[in-house]
């Protein structure tokens, strides 16, 4: 990877989890610009920081429950800002006027 993710455990889940806000929602914005194809890539990104997430959030409440600085509430690293790119990818797929039934299959 390019981008470096902060020197400890804790650092690399903030960055990671920043991240993985920071393209759903670019997603979504791009989503209700009408930039298809980028709102799709963007969910993506995102799709693949929470694919790639998984083995850094193993074990990570292990010391605590608030082991991290984000105050406890941390919605956007598991299944919830997950499913919401997945569906931004999918509304995406299907919202372009020359949709067919090929899109529909992959949405």
């Amino acid at each position: 990877q390019i981008l470096d993710r902060g020197q400890t455990p804790i650092q690399s889940r903030n960055v990671t989890a920043f991240l993985r806000i920071c393209h759903t929602n670019m997603a979504l914005a791009l989503y209700k610009l009408g930039d298809y194809r980028q709102a799709i890539r963007a969910c993506d990104c995102a799709i693949e920081l929470f694919s790639n997430g998984e083995e850094e959030d193993d074990g990570r409440n292990s010391g605590g429950e608030n082991d991290n600085d984000s105050g406890g509430k941390d919605s956007e690293s598991g299944g919830d800002g997950r499913s919401k790119a997945y569906w931004i990818r999918a509304e995406a797929r299907l919202a372009p006027k020359s949709c067919g039934a090929v899109e529909e299959e992959m949405a």
